[in-house]
């Protein structure tokens, strides 16, 4: 396996309330980073760090490694697109 290969996936469980989610993750790839933009276009799930500019949309990751936001995406486990995924970037195809 390359050392630079992303690999890993999340979980997309039930949040707080409806229509919230909680994303969570073990990955490695978190750990360089405290906020992430997330972008949803209805087939795919964009995680993007964020590092010297934070942008209002922002979220921030807890210790536990998760987000909660407002969302339908469906539950369940979705590996990362190794293909398209980098260093700075996950996409996690989930339809």
């Amino acid at each position: 396996m390359n050392e630079n290969e992303i690999i890993g996936n999340i979980s997309i469980t039930k949040g707080r309330a409806e229509p919230y989610r909680q994303v969570y993750s073990n990955s490695s790839w978190f750990n360089d980073a405290e906020y992430f933009i997330i972008e949803d276009d209805g087939e795919c799930l964009v995680i993007k760090k964020c590092y010297l500019e934070i942008p209002k949309k922002a979220m921030k990751l807890t210790s536990g490694k998760n987000f909660q936001f407002r969302s339908d995406l469906p539950l369940g486990k979705f590996e990362f697109d190794k293909e398209e995924s980098n260093e700075d970037e996950l996409v996690i195809y989930y339809t």
